[in-house]
C-alpha cells in the first residue's frame, strides 16, 4: 500500500522555503513535548487564517500517518492535540514532519502474513499532557501480525487516566494496548 500521491500533494502545497538546506531523519525534534515557546515566538495562539492552514496540514498528515506512514504517527498526533492553541512552534514542529516526508517520499506498507500471530509493541512517555495538577501520559502502541511483524495497525494519543509515576504510565499503556491486542484476536 501506498499514499505516493497524497504525499506528493502535501510536499507540493508546503514547499521548502529558500534557503532551508536541512535534512531531517526524524519526524520530531527533542522539543516537541515542550509547548511553552521561546523568546522569539511567542506562546500566543495563531491567527484564524495561520489556525486552518496549520489543520489543513495536519489533517492531511493524520490520513497518512494512519493508514501507510505509521513513523510519523506520534509527532502528527500529539500536533493534533494542540490544534485548539497552535502557536508558531506548532507550525515549526509540523512542517519538520513534511521534511521529514521528503526523505523516503514513496515509502509503502507491505502485509506479509504466514500466521494469524497477533503481536502488539507499546511505549509511553509520562507527564506530556498537564494541565492543571493533572499528569497524563502519551501512549503509542503498534498491532502486528505474524512473526514477520507487519504492522495492521497503529495508535497514538493521549492517555485516558492521569498518572503519579512513570510506572503508572507504562502500565496504563500496557493495558491500552492488551485491551486492542485482544480486540483483534477476538474477530
Amino acid at each position: 500500500m501506498s499514499q505516493k500521491g497524497l504525499v506528493d500533494k502535501i510536499l507540493k502545497a508546503y514547499p521548502r522555503e529558500k534557503g532551508d538546506l536541512q535534512k531531517y531523519y526524524s519526524p520530531r525534534s527533542d522539543d516537541l513535548f515542550e509547548v511553552s515557546d521561546d523568546k522569539n515566538k511567542t506562546a500566543v495562539p495563531a491567527s484564524e487564517p495561520k489556525r486552518r492552514e496549520f489543520l489543513s496540514a495536519l489533517m492531511s498528515l493524520t490520513n497518512c500517518a494512519r493508514t501507510t506512514r505509521s513513523n510519523i504517527l506520534m509527532p502528527v498526533t500529539f500536533l493534533a492535540s494542540r490544534a485548539h492553541c497552535a502557536t508558531a512552534t506548532d507550525w515549526d514542529h509540523l512542517m519538520r514532519v513534511v521534511r521529514y516526508l521528503e526523505k523516503e517520499p514513496d515509502l509503502e506498507v507491505y502485509i506479509n502474513c504466514d500466521s494469524l500471530l497477533v503481536k502488539c509493541k507499546c511505549d509511553t512517555s509520562y507527564v506530556t499532557h498537564s494541565p492543571e495538577n493533572a499528569a497524563y501520559g502519551h501512549t503509542g502502541h503498534i498491532t502486528s501480525l505474524s512473526e514477520n511483524a507487519s504492522d495492521i495497525h497503529g495508535h497514538n494519543g493521549k492517555q485516558k487516566l492521569a498518572s503519579i509515576a512513570f510506572t503508572d504510565a507504562d502500565i496504563i499503556a500496557m493495558c491500552e494496548a492488551i485491551r486492542l491486542a485482544c480486540s483483534y484476536e477476538s474477530c
